[in-house]
């Protein structure tokens, strides 16, 4: 099946009995939170490598103009309940910052953010990467091989 339900037995929406190999469908949010999950535990470029096949789930359960619903079917991978759903589309631009942050953490040393989990969204040296539409897992390995550097201080106008 792939995903995460939210819960064992959930009940909303549920498309199949067979609540042994289907706890719940899979709900795109709560299959992000485990890439949230291991981008923040991870302190190496490999242990956060362990995000992708989470990133590339999703990417491939989207549809063709990249919406993600709220759920897919468990059997059909079609989408379920709300389509497009704001929340998931959230939860993947969170997701691709954070795997960013953490990468340009990671290569540039900052050991300080690497065992936290968690960069500083307003640092100077992090740009979020474009992710409309969702972007495919080449172009966020490829981010790897890219050194990093920071940028030029900016330049102060005082009057």
């Amino acid at each position: 099946v792939g995903g995460m339900a939210r819960y064992d037995q959930d009940s909303y929406y549920r498309m199949s009995q067979d609540t042994h190999h289907v706890p719940g469908n899979p709900w795109f949010i709560c299959t992000l939170w485990l890439a949230q999950w291991r981008i923040a535990r991870a302190k190496t470029i490999e242990e956060l490598r362990q995000a992708l096949p989470v990133l590339d789930w999703v990417s491939q359960h989207a549809l063709p103009s990249g919406v993600l619903a709220e759920q897919v079917h468990p059997e059909t991978n079609a989408p379920l309940s709300v389509s497009p759903l704001t929340w998931s589309h959230a939860t993947v631009v969170s997701v691709v910052t954070a795997y960013t942050q953490k990468l340009a953490a990671i290569k540039m040393g900052h050991k300080e953010l690497c065992m936290t989990g968690f960069a500083d969204p307003a640092a100077q040296w992090v740009t979020p990467r474009s992710v409309l539409p969702l972007p495919r897992i080449e172009s966020l390995a490829a981010m790897e091989a890219t050194p990093a550097s920071k940028p030029a201080p900016s330049k102060s106008t005082t009057a």
